[in-house]
């Protein structure tokens, strides 16, 4: 398998799922993230759902060799807060949430969590926060993937971790806000 892991590349990883027709919603930088740690034979992972989700990659890298479409499904670990089987609901956007304590993730389209599960205060300190880095990219100019580089550089985190949906506590959303806070001043000092 790791002769053909090193063949794959992640446009291949994308016509694939175009072709499957489950492309919509993909987050195609986590794609490629697991893909190189396949390849580099450094896979790890954090948590019970990073193993979901990179197990989902797995399964996609199985189904393009052995040349079938993908079907997906909601992922199935133990969620972070109460080590419980997390539920998955389907309305119109699908998300996770534990059975204990309500915690919960927005799904993407290919039923990837798009950040870790959170109680309902963290949930909308994440929303100030995007509403806040959307405005810097507005008034910048930029994409949301420079912006996140850029937010990766002074929180000094991977580009791929350093996603809004990843904040858990008060702390990280101070962080977060701080950092974002400095880009916007930093940027508009250099015009």
């Amino acid at each position: 398998m790791s002769n053909f892991i090193s063949d794959i590349s992640i446009s291949a990883i994308k016509s694939h799922l175009i072709k499957s027709n489950v492309f919509n919603g993909v987050d195609l930088l986590f794609y490629e993230s697991v893909l190189n740690e396949f390849k580099s034979d450094k896979l790890t992972y954090k948590s019970n759902m990073d193993l979901a989700k990179k197990n989902r990659v797995f399964s996609i890298l199985i189904d393009i060799k052995n040349k079938r479409n993908s079907v997906f499904s909601p992922l199935t670990f133990k969620t972070h807060c109460c080590s419980v089987d997390v539920e998955f609901f389907n309305d119109d956007r699908g998300f996770y949430f534990c059975p204990i304590c309500g915690s919960k993730v927005t799904a993407h389209g290919d039923f990837m969590p798009m950040g870790i599960l959170a109680h309902k205060r963290i949930r909308k300190l994440r929303v100030q926060l995007h509403r806040s880095l959307d405005s810097f990219i507005k008034e910048e100019k930029i994409t949301r993937y420079k912006a996140y580089e850029l937010l990766a550089k002074k929180l000094k985190k991977n580009v791929v971790d350093v996603h809004i949906g990843n904040v858990t506590s008060l702390s990280h959303v101070v962080d977060y806000y701080h950092s974002i806070q400095l880009l916007k001043s930093e940027f508009s000092n250099s015009h």
